[in-house]
């Protein structure tokens, strides 16, 4: 059992020291005015909410053709093989969905926002 000395107790309170001292130091030197510049250019949260709902939504609505068209893909080289005709129809089928659960949410938002005075939909 290693019994501790007042030499290493001492050396111990030293490397706390030190280390306690290089993490605070910096931020005493940093404690000066920072300005950071709004990387989204947005005044307010609903600006910010409004550009994200968009952004989303543009993303689904860009996906959806896309789908149609590997769904539509997999249809004609599914040969008459029963299961890929029916991944496929369940491909456009959840596509529909998606795309109905998108403008619902759109549709859904602009009319709380109507009810809270606020333009969450461009």
């Amino acid at each position: 059992m290693h019994v501790s000395s007042k030499n290493d107790i001492i050396m111990k309170k030293f490397i706390y020291l030190i280390i306690l001292a290089s993490v605070c130091f910096p931020l005493a030197v940093l404690a000066q005015k920072v300005v950071i510049e709004n990387p989204i250019n947005s005044p307010d949260i609903v600006s910010v909410l409004r550009s994200i709902l968009n952004w989303i939504f543009g993303i689904a609505m860009a996906l959806g053709p896309i789908m149609y068209i590997l769904s539509g893909y997999r249809f004609i080289t599914a040969a008459g093989e029963p299961e890929k005709i029916n991944t496929a129809k369940k491909m456009a089928l959840w596509t529909s969905i998606g795309l109905a659960i998108a403008i619902a949410c759109r549709a859904i938002i602009a009319l709380i926002g109507e009810i809270l005075g606020i333009n969450l939909v461009i």
